[in-house]
C-alpha cells in the first residue's frame, strides 16, 4: 500500500438511518475491491510488561462480497494484507472524526452521520 489511506476506501450511509455507515474498499486495493463492511466493538487493552505496544481489537461485520471473491480461499499473506489494510482504515477514521466521540458509561463511541462527516 503506497498510496494515501483515503483512496482505498468510502464510507457509505444508510439511506434510512444517516448515523449507520459500512466501508466500501475501491479498486486500489485489489483484490478486496467491493467488500462492504462495519466495524463493530473497538477496544485498545493496555500494555503488558512483556510487550511495550498496547493491543487493539475490533469487530467487522462482512455485509457483501463480490461473486469473484465468493468461496476462494486466499493464502496467509493476503489474508494478512486485508487484515492490515481494515485496521488502517480504522485508525484512519478514527484519526479523522476524534471531535465526533462520545463518552457514554465509560466508553468511547464513535457517531458519525452523513450531515457532520460528508466527505
Amino acid at each position: 500500500m503506497k498510496k494515501n489511506i483515503e483512496e482505498y476506501y468510502r464510507i457509505i450511509y444508510d439511506d434510512a438511518d444517516n448515523k449507520k455507515w459500512c466501508i466500501e474498499l475501491l479498486k486500489p486495493c485489489d483484490p478486496f475491491h467491493e467488500i462492504l463492511y462495519s466495524y463493530g466493538k473497538f477496544s485498545i487493552v493496555a500494555k503488558d510488561e512483556n510487550d511495550s505496544n498496547p493491543k487493539f481489537n475490533y469487530e467487522i461485520d462482512i455485509l457483501y462480497v463480490p461473486e469473484r471473491l465468493r468461496g476462494v480461499n486466499l493464502p496467509d499473506e493476503k489474508q494478512n494484507e486485508m487484515e492490515l489494510l481494515i485496521a488502517n482504515i480504522l485508525f484512519d477514521i478514527i484519526g479523522k472524526n476524534v471531535d465526533k466521540t462520545k463518552n457514554k458509561d465509560g466508553k468511547l463511541y464513535l457517531e458519525l452521520s452523513r450531515e457532520t462527516n460528508e466527505r
